[in-house]
This record gives structure tokens, sequence and C-alpha cells, in this order.
């Protein structure tokens, strides 16, 4: 049994956000932590789950998976950019995704925070915009959704838990290939 835990993807949606800040480097034995929960809740979502009707779409789903079909098509344009890094600057301060935002990305309710859709295309647009541009806060938006995503995992739908399955391999493949590129020990 590893001695370091990984204790981001711990927490429910319904208790107060993960708080990263500050967070003490832990070395390799982190990342055999952070992989080891990854790959349990990888096998629970791949082991069988009744089928269950989809929750409805909220808006702010609908909206990232908008841009999530227009990154297939080519980069996002300008301003849907400046509209999902303003949805990103809140997820990183506030720690959740809400449902629906006024014009402004403000929250409509500072309550609608728990549907998995949401952040389920939050990561996946995450992933998609750092596959396009290699930028570090993409990844840690993955990162970050995926353990939201991680501790509610009994809660998901099948559709739902395949598409974190999903996810969760992508970011074992992202992280093994900084890993790579970083020539850092311990990732694979």
């Amino acid at each position: 049994m590893n001695a370091v835990d990984y204790p981001y993807a711990s927490d429910e949606l319904s208790g107060p956000p993960t708080n990263y800040s500050y967070a003490r480097y832990r070395g390799a034995a982190f990342l055999t932590a952070w992989r080891d929960q990854r790959t349990a809740v990888l096998q629970r979502c791949e082991s069988a789950r009744p089928a269950q009707p989809a929750p409805t779409v909220s808006p702010t789903e609908a909206l990232l998976s908008g841009f999530l079909r227009e990154t297939g098509t080519g980069a996002l344009d300008r301003e849907k950019l400046r509209q999902y890094h303003r949805i990103l600057r809140n997820f990183e301060a506030k720690g959740r995704l809400y449902e629906d935002y006024h014009p402004g990305f403000t929250s409509k309710g500072r309550t609608d925070h728990s549907a998995p859709g949401v952040y389920l295309a939050f990561a996946e647009l995450a992933a998609a915009l750092y596959a396009q541009h290699t930028r570090l806060p993409y990844l840690n938006a993955l990162m970050k959704s995926l353990d939201i995503l991680c501790a509610s995992e009994s809660r998901l739908h099948a559709d739902a838990a395949g598409r974190l399955a999903e996810l969760l391999r992508l970011e074992f493949r992202l992280i093994t290939a900084l890993g790579d590129a970083l020539n850092l020990r311990g990732l694979q």
C-alpha cells in the first residue's frame, strides 16, 4: 500500500470545494497515489452499470459541448475562447462549475454546481484545448475537474461513467507524455 495518499479526489460535490493552494510537493509516491486512485475509479467506471435516462442538459453543459464540437473542426474563435477562459477563471477561483451563468459569467445560483455533465463537458473541452495549444492551465483544468468527477463517480449513469473512463485514459496519456517530455520518472 502506498503511504502517500491523493486527497484531491475525495470530496463530494455537495461539500466545500477542494483547496489546491500551496499543496506541498510529495514526490514520486504522490504521483503513484494519483495513478492508483485514478486506476481504481477507471475500473469501477468500466464495470457494468444499470442503464438510466441521461439527465437534462444544462445551459453551461450545452455551451461547453458546442465549443467542444467546434474544436473538432478547428480552433475556437477568439470570443468563444474568451468565454471559456471566463468559466475557467471562475472554476479556478471557486472550485465549482455552475449549471448556468449570467452574461458576465457569474453563476445564476450558488447551489447549482453538482451536475456531472457540466464537469464532463468542461473536462472534455479542456483536454481538446490542451491538445491544440499545449498550455498547462488546460491540463490543470482537466485534472481538477476529473478530481471532482472521481469523487462523485458512484453517482454517474452508464453514459457519464463511460465518458469519465475515456477522460481518465486520456489523462494518463497526457501526464505520461508530459513526464516523458520533461524527463521525469514515476509517471508511467
